[in-house]
């Protein structure tokens, strides 16, 4: 990620890794006032890598130590929970010429045994069997069943890499998997009277598969801008696999008339923009699990809102705000859909749900204000997103805390076994943002209001980080000249 000085507010992710609203959900974003005193604010979409906030009088703050506590929670809406290396070989073929299942045996048999070079080697050698049985329509008596083996041996395959840190490797094997998939999809788009149309649940295997690619080039891009390096491949490559996920995944829902209107646009890679509008026309489609075979949760929970989540953000901190904003609006929604304006209102959607929505407000917020010196209009448009979001999480807090109360439970609930804990943070980094840009629009006696509440809340919660920072950015207001020096 670039490096760029301006007032930002920083967001609140998805932190593992794994999952496609993750592993990895979304930190709040922080406000940075221009000045020319304040250090380069670095973005980052991957949970591993953290950015800065801003220089106070005597040292940098880091965002990663601000809310370090959200990587021990797990914070995100959109879970896709953790791999599980217990797995049964039983649907896969394991004849004389073919013995794929034994070769994946071996293959777990090297990995548990810590040994991940000797297990691709039997990774590779099992899904180069698998692939010769695909071709032939012999690995499963369905095309929908072979296509969910194939691609579980590369994700098992590129979840051994990424469980020893190897991200480049990983980045290859879950690509093997993903091409074969990807081809069929594309076949049919560019012959869709002669080729056969992929299923729903191929299309989905193959989304949540370039989403994980999209997650791993993000991190492979922070690692090589850690090291000094550039990320813009890796940029590239990320805004390749998460375009083919948001778009595939709005053509399961959308109709003949729809699809002819947006033919030539997808085929052109036009801007998501259109894709968003789109959106608005179609039914959320329901993910489905995988049955038939055991694989990591995030391959049957993909949905569209966090392939648009990660796209979203990915344009946020590129400063393509043109095309970041239509997307995470659409997320938004989905994932908080405005009441009706007639008849009775549906019931609200779960209490994480919200509280994600609220933490896509909030970075929504920060995207708006990624310019280094952001227009009057665009900071007021800010705050209204931010105050949102504080308004969704504390209507969050206060209807579990009720329920709680109803049950009898106490107040003392360990915060990562609440299930209000995103609109928790979201609150204390939504109110910390209300004060950097009533601070931008030279108001410090409401900035001052805003990190008093920042602050009081994030010390009840023990984040005495995020606490310190509030109570820095206070003696900031009251002694402008200091912190200068």
């Amino acid at each position: 990620m670039a490096s760029r000085s301006s007032s930002k507010l920083l967001p609140l992710r998805a932190l593992a890794p794994s999952r496609i609203a993750p592993s990895h959900s979304l930190r709040p974003r922080l406000v940075v006032p221009p000045s020319s005193s304040s250090s380069p604010l670095t973005r980052r979409l991957a949970s591993s890598y953290y950015p800065s906030l801003e220089r106070p009088p005597n040292r940098g703050i880091k965002v990663g130590h601000v809310f370090a506590a959200l990587a021990l929670l797990g914070i995100g809406a959109t879970s896709y929970g953790l791999y599980q290396f217990y797995q049964s070989f039983t649907a896969y073929p394991d004849s004389a010429t073919h013995p794929v299942r034994s070769k994946l045996r071996a293959a777990l048999r090297s990995a548990a045994a810590n040994e991940p070079q000797r297990a691709s080697t039997f990774f590779a050698s099992a899904y180069e069997l698998a692939l010769d049985l695909y071709a032939r329509g012999e690995l499963a008596p369905t095309r929908e069943e072979a296509v969910e083996r194939l691609t579980g041996i590369a994700i098992r395959w590129g979840g051994m890499w990424e469980a020893v840190a190897e991200t480049a490797r990983a980045i290859d094997a879950y690509d093997t998997g993903f091409q074969p998939v990807a081809a069929l999809v594309d076949a049919h788009k560019l012959d869709a009277r002669g080729a056969p149309a992929p299923s729903e649940k191929e299309v989905r295997r193959a989304a949540a598969i370039a989403v994980k690619l999209g997650d791993l080039w993000i991190r492979q891009g922070a690692s090589a801008a850690a090291g000094g390096g550039g990320g813009g491949e890796a940029d590239s490559e990320a805004e390749r696999y998460y375009s083919w996920a948001v778009q595939e995944l709005m053509r399961l829902s959308l109709t003949d008339e729809q699809k002819a209107k947006v033919k030539a646009q997808l085929a052109a890679q036009d801007a998501p923009t259109s894709e968003a509008n789109a959106a608005e026309e179609r039914d959320k489609a329901k993910a489905e699990g995988d049955k038939d075979l055991e694989v990591p949760g995030w391959v049957g929970e993909v949905e569209l809102v966090a392939a648009m989540e990660r796209l979203g953000e990915l344009y946020s901190r590129q400063g393509r705000i043109e095309l970041a904003q239509p997307l995470l609006q659409q997320a938004i929604t989905m994932l908080f859909p405005p009441p009706p304006k007639e008849g009775p209102k549906p019931p609200l959607p779960p209490i994480p749900q919200r509280c994600h929505a609220a933490t896509l407000m909030n970075n929504l917020s920060s995207a708006l204000v990624s310019a280094a010196s952001p227009p009057a209009a665009q900071i007021q448009a800010s705050a209204g997103w931010s105050r949102q979001a504080l308004i969704v999480s504390n209507a969050c807090r206060s209807e579990a805390a009720k329920a709680r109360g109803k049950k009898g439970a106490a107040d003392e609930v360990p915060l990562a076994e609440r299930e209000e804990r995103e609109c928790e943070l979201t609150a204390i980094v939504a109110s910390y943002n209300l004060g950097k840009l009533s601070e931008m629009s030279k108001d410090p006696i409401s900035a001052e209001q805003w990190f008093v509440q920042s602050g009081t809340q994030a010390a009840k919660l023990g984040l005495h980080d995020a606490a310190r920072q509030s109570n820095e950015a206070i003696r900031r207001l009251k002694h402008p000249r200091r912190s200068e020096a």
